[in-house]
């Protein structure tokens, strides 16, 4: 009888953990499909910003909140005068870089700077792995014309750089850092390199890394 009462509430107990387990994940659904849903609906180029409660920041990175207009706004946006609604930016304007690997080293890590505004200055990004004999197509801004630097660099040490402008990089890990030119990037993960100056215009641009 002792048996039974142990094996019912050993069952009963496994029952209420599957329970609280699936209510938990199903939980945790609902509020990565509202974050997802927020995302889509706020906090975007001529989006609302998003609610406290949605999402931190309240509009993407390089976009600030128009209290006025109720949304959020970059320095290219497009606004109607008459109707005060956004004008979406033709995305076949968009500027694209492609970083080319044409060297002989199996592999290359590349890094960009760009320009993004008064407030974010030259950012820094990469690392891009671009194997031999491919390219890495990389989104710049749309309508964005003019320079962007670019580096480069092999396991083997070779290095693709430049003294016409240095900027702050993360040495290894994924990185994109605001203001990059101005940083003196004094800890060992950060380092400062070299970029190369070239120039860009709408629509795809091609960058070729040789011997």
């Amino acid at each position: 009888m002792k048996d039974d009462l142990k094996t019912k509430g050993a069952t009963h107990m496994r029952m209420r953990a599957a329970a609280i387990f699936v209510s938990t994940i199903a939980v945790l659904v609902i509020f990565a499909a509202a974050d997802v849903q927020a995302q889509r609906k706020c906090g975007a180029e001529g989006q609302r910003p998003c609610k406290i409660w949605e999402r931190i920041p309240s509009c993407n990175k390089g976009l600030k909140e128009n209290f006025r207009l109720g949304m959020c706004v970059g320095p290219r946006t497009q606004v109607s005068a008459d109707t005060g609604k956004y004008i979406p930016r033709d995305t076949r304007k968009m500027t694209v870089l492609n970083l080319c690997n044409r060297s002989s080293r199996p592999v290359i890590y590349a890094a960009i700077a760009q320009w993004l505004d008064n407030e974010y200055g030259w950012v820094s990004r990469g690392w891009f792995k671009i194997p031999s004999g491919r390219c890495s197509k990389e989104q710049i801004d749309l309508g964005y014309s003019g320079s962007v630097y670019i580096y480069g660099s092999a396991p083997d040490g070779t290095e693709w750089d430049s003294g016409d402008a240095r900027f702050c990089i993360k040495t290894f890990d994924t990185f994109e850092i605001d203001n990059a030119d101005e940083l003196v990037c004094p800890t060992r993960d950060f380092s400062i390199v070299g970029m190369a100056k070239f120039d860009v215009k709408p629509g795809n641009n091609t960058f070729n890394f040789g011997n």
